[in-house]
Parts: C-alpha cells; structure tokens; sequence
C-alpha cells in the first residue's frame, strides 16, 4: 500500500473535524493488496464533488481534493486589488469607515487616521498652533522603525528624531510599536483632555502620532496642509520560527522579525480569524515540513549587482477586506510555492528549486494519458513582464526588466504579465519569471488519470514518466489541480491531474547567466533630504584594491560604481556596502583601466549625487 494513502485520510479527517464537518467515519477500503484504512470525523457526501465517468474507463462516485478549500485557492484568487498596492499603502487613509491590515517584511506605509485637531497657542511650540495626528499603522506589533516621511520625503530615522533640517522645530514624531501593554500618547491628552484620555491606548495596533507646527509659513514648510500625508518604512510582523529554541509558539512576544517566505506562509496559514488568517490548527500543519522549507527560502543566493539575497523572502501588505486565500496566493506567487500533503497526514510547503524526481509513473500506472506535444496557446506568452516591489524606489512597485524566453526568437514577442508584489529584490524577481516563461513553453503538457499507484504523486512537486505508449521520458511538473478517483463504495481508485514537462535548467536560477542590472533609481531632486555624496578614497598596491568611504553618515547605504574602461569598453560593476560598512576591497585585472565614483542612499532610496570621477591603472 502506497504510504500516502494514511496520510490523505487522516488529512481528510482531520481537516473536516476541525471544520466541524459530519461526523461518520469514512471508510476508505481496497486500498492495496489486502489493505484498508479507516479514518474518521468525515462524510464522503460532505466534501466530496461528485462527476462524471472519467473516458468510460472507471465509475468515479466523487472527486476529494486534498485541504478541501485550501488547496483551491490556487485555483480561484483573485489578482491584486488596485487599494492594496504599495503605492496606495503608503498613503493616509481619512475616511469615517477605516480598514485595517497586517503586513510581513518590510514595507513603506501610510495608514488610518484615527485622530486630527488642532491646539490653538499649544506651550509646546515656542508660536503658533499645534496640529496633531494619530494614525494607526497596522494591526499587531511593529518589530522595527526604519525611516518616517512626510510627503514622501524623508524626515526622520529610527526613534522619530526628526533630522531634516527642513522640519528642525516644526515637527515631532511619536510611535507605539503595537504591544497589548502599550500607553497612550502623553502629549495627546495634555492637549486635548477634553476628549483624548489614557484609555486611547491601541493596545495591538502600531501608531503613529505627529506633532505639526502652524505658523504664518506652515505651507512652506507641509504644502499639503491638513491633508498632510505621514508614512513609515518599517520592518513589520513578528513570527514564530520553529528552529529558535528561544522561541515558543504559544508566547508570540518570544517571535522575531523574519520575511522568511515560509515563516510568512506559516503565519498567515496559522493566524486567527481576527488577523484575517485562515485560523487553521498548528496539529493540521506539518511544522517539520515549514522547516526544512524555511532552510530553503534563507539559503543565500548571489543577487543583483554584487549582492547578497535570501533564496525567497516575502514583504508588502494584507489588507482585512482581501479574502485570506487571495492574501495566501500573493505570498505562493511570489516565492514559486505551494501547499502540499505531507507522509502524516498534515499540510506542508514546497518553495521554488529544484528537486530531483523520486517517483516515476509508467504505462503501468496510468489509466488515460493525454499528451499534447509543442502546443503554443496563443497569448501563453514568450516575453514576460512583471511587477516588484523596490526597495531602491522607496518600497513601492517598480516595472522589472522582461523576461525573454528562447522560443521568442521563433515564435516571436507574445506578452503575459505575472506581477510577483511580495518579492521585494530584483533578482528574486527574475527567478520566478524565468520560470514562469518555461511553465508557459513546456514541450509537453499532460492530463493523467491513474490508478491507486498514482496516489504517489501526491505532496510531489516533480515526477517522472515514462510511457512507451506516448513515446514520453521527461520529467513534469504536477499541475495544481490533483484530484482524488473514489468509487460509489467509497473506495480509492486513483487520481487524475495535469502537468507540464520542465527541467532543472528551467527552476534553478543564476544570477551570473539569468541576470540583468535592476531597472535605474532616477535621481531625486535637490532639496534638504538628499544626503550628500561620500569621499571616496582608493588605496592598495598591485591588483588588490581597498574603496574606502569617509564623510558620509554610515547610517546610510552605499554604493560604489566601478567601470572597466579598458581599450574603449565601459564594463560596470556595483559594489552595495550595507549601512555600518565603509569599504570593501577587490582584486583587479592587472593591465586594465577602471573608473570609480560612489554615491550615499536613504533607507527609502533617495541618493546623493555621485562623487567625482577618479581614474587608475592596475599593474
């Protein structure tokens, strides 16, 4: 008997128990050779869809699919509503009627106003009046402040300070990270005691309170007035990550920050319906699965320019009014994930990469098998254009560059766009497009229907099969759409499903051969926020040279631009130093000429200008 096969009824049984669903047993038997197995808590005629007779080949009573509507979700999301783009988060949200969100990662974002009025003659402003604003952030706890902006400029860092010197004496900053102890705002109800009282505490939501000064000149300094637009940069999301023994899963004030993909995933799989979670009970997931699949997510991939990234990390927002599913699909998307049925019954996580087969399907196997062979549906898409989010562009969505598949140059430009919004690194990015153009080009597509030995497949990412029948030996990619054959007596009879052929050149990514420079920041316009540009100083003898930054904040990110300038060309590379690093050495190409500047960037993006232009010779 297949080892699968306990697994999928107790996933069954326990998924329909804790729905609430029936309570007979469902007997699930002739199984195997003499095997039977027994699960209970669950009615076929509950969750089962009932169809049609397969090709006249089997009777099939009803079709179960594994995680009932979790599976589904796959299936039936919908695409991104315009008001939970990052764009549209940034922003204050003033209507009586507010919404909330949760977000993971790091994001840029505005909130709801919660509170606005003015203190005429305010003591705490040496003139004028002091107009005051509380904003709720988001629901649960901020793990970090990043940066904060007024009108999309950037005013302070970490703990509020203003440090612009455009706002010096004109604005204050107060947050609340969002814990359930948290006090209220001080200030607040000394200027308006009236109706602002210790009992404005927010306990689980994160807050923003600011504090503006209102002269003669208040719109030389906030242009925008009353409608003032406030927003903060921050790292979100507390989770639970199984593989900290520090960490314990009923006490969330022991989680940490992470924008591990599958951590995020578990999150949001595990959270109560109050968080617009899909509240599903820690025994139903398979944490050991998780694990090994945030092992996966947090190996370090070269990135673009010279970096450093996670394999799969995942930021942005989830707004309450989204569906949990539709919220569940935007994460998979963006990390090439899905759910799967593990070996003990329970829901795990599959992340993007390869995976070598370890089942094979023969003609033994198969009841009916379909093979559509270079089939080009039109539309499919050759060229693949996408969406991100950018940290370099202020963390909100940014074009990537195109992704071309090789069979454009043949069957010509057919455009499809797959935005990816929870990726928030460009190479990240271009993986899941270079993969999404080989899904879309595969030189087979099958559909499949096979007996009780297809129960193998099940929890299976890719499988291998071989049909003499067909004259097919490749390697697929099993579809999302895995149903399970049961007869009129309740009995398995197999599966049926689709997939298309893919190889481990079409999921493994390189960023050396597969990538491409991200799309260019623009240079902001001069005012007070721009930082200015390092000093760049270039030492060392021979081929090893050291970039070192002096007279810039080390606060700031860092980059280094190095041009091979050699006989005419212009070969660049960036050198990215993380806030804290102030040089980096490189070992050179001797004979060769090279040019370098350097520039400082904020935590949102903004850049200074490059510095001047130094050339040298390596010998």
């Amino acid at each position: 008997m297949p080892m699968v096969l306990p697994a999928i009824g107790a996933f069954i049984a326990g998924a329909a128990a804790a729905a609430g669903i029936g309570s007979a047993p469902l007997s699930l038997i002739a199984l195997g050779a003499g095997g039977a197995y027994a699960a209970g808590a669950a009615t076929v005629g509950t969750i089962a869809t009932a169809i049609s007779t397969i090709g006249g080949a089997i009777g099939v009573g009803a079709v179960i699919s594994a995680g009932a509507s979790i599976a589904s979700v796959l299936l039936s999301a919908p695409q991104t509503p315009v008001q939970s783009l990052p764009t549209s988060q940034r922003q204050i949200v003033r209507e009586s009627v507010g919404y909330r969100r949760k977000g993971w990662g790091r994001a840029v974002g505005g909130g709801q106003l919660l509170f606005a009025a003015v203190k005429s003659g305010s003591s705490r402003w040496p003139s004028g009046n002091n107009y005051c604003m509380v904003i709720a952030f988001c629901d649960g706890r901020v793990s970090f402040w990043q940066s904060f902006l007024v009108d999309g400029l950037e005013v302070s860092s970490t703990d509020g300070e203003v440090n612009n010197e455009e706002y010096d004496g004109y604005l204050r900053l107060h947050v609340r990270e969002g814990g359930l102890n948290q006090t209220a705002f001080t200030h607040m109800q000394e200027e308006f005691p009236e109706v602002y009282s210790e009992e404005w505490q927010g306990a689980g939501v994160a807050l923003i309170a600011a504090e503006l000064r209102c002269t003669n000149e208040v719109y030389a300094k906030f242009p925008n007035g009353w409608r003032t637009e406030l927003s903060a940069i921050a790292d979100l999301s507390p989770v639970f990550d199984q593989r900290d023994q520090e960490q314990t899963l009923d006490d969330p004030e022991t989680w940490k920050f992470s924008s591990n993909a599958a951590l995020v995933i578990q999150d949001h799989l595990k959270a109560p319906l109050v968080e617009n979670g899909f509240a599903i009970p820690v025994d139903l997931l398979d944490l050991d699965d998780f694990a090994s699949a945030a092992d996966l997510s947090g190996l370090q991939v070269a990135g673009p320019e010279d970096t450093v990234r996670d394999q799969w990390s995942l930021s942005g927002w989830a707004r309450f009014d989204e569906t949990p599913a539709a919220i569940l699909q935007r994460l998979l998307t963006a990390c090439d994930g899905r759910l799967r049925l593990t070996g003990n019954g329970r829901i795990g996580l599959s992340v993007g990469g390869w995976q070598e087969p370890t089942v094979v399907l023969t003609d033994d196997d198969l009841l009916s098998l379909e093979v559509t062979q270079g089939r080009f549906v039109s539309g499919a898409g050759t060229v693949i254009k996408s969406r991100y989010v950018s940290p370099s562009h202020g963390y909100i969505e940014q074009d990537a560059i195109e992704f071309e598949h090789p069979n454009a140059d043949t069957l010509g430009r057919e455009i499809t766009t797959a935005d990816f919004l929870m990726a928030s690194n460009h190479g990240q990015c271009r993986h899941l497009q270079k993969t999404t153009a080989a899904r879309l080009n595969a030189e087979y597509e099958i559909q499949c229907v096979a007996d009780i030995g297809g129960l193998a497949v099940v929890g299976e990412r890719f499988i291998r099969l071989q049909s003499a029948l067909e004259d097919v030996d490749a390697i697929f990619e099993v579809g999302n759409d895995l149903q399970y054959l049961i007869d009129d007596k309740e009995n398995f009879v197999g599966v049926s499903f689709s997939a298309r052929s893919i190889t481990k050149e079409d999921v493994e990514y390189d960023e050396e051969v597969d990538g491409v420079a991200p799309p260019e920041v623009l240079p902001a316009l001069e005012n007070g926020i721009n930082p200015d540009p390092p000093t760049l100083t270039v030492s060392g003898s021979d081929q090893k040279k050291t970039f070192t930054l002096s007279d810039s904040n080390a606060s700031l990110l860092h980059q280094i631009a190095l041009a091979d300038v050699t006989d005419g060309g212009e070969e660049v590379f960036y050198i990215w130093l993380e806030p804290g690093d102030m040089s980096a050495q490189r070992t050179l190409i001797g004979g060769h000429s090279y040019e370098v500047r350097a520039k400082s960037l904020t935590i949102s993006g903004i850049s200074s200008s490059y510095s001047p232009v130094q050339s040298f010779e390596v010998f």
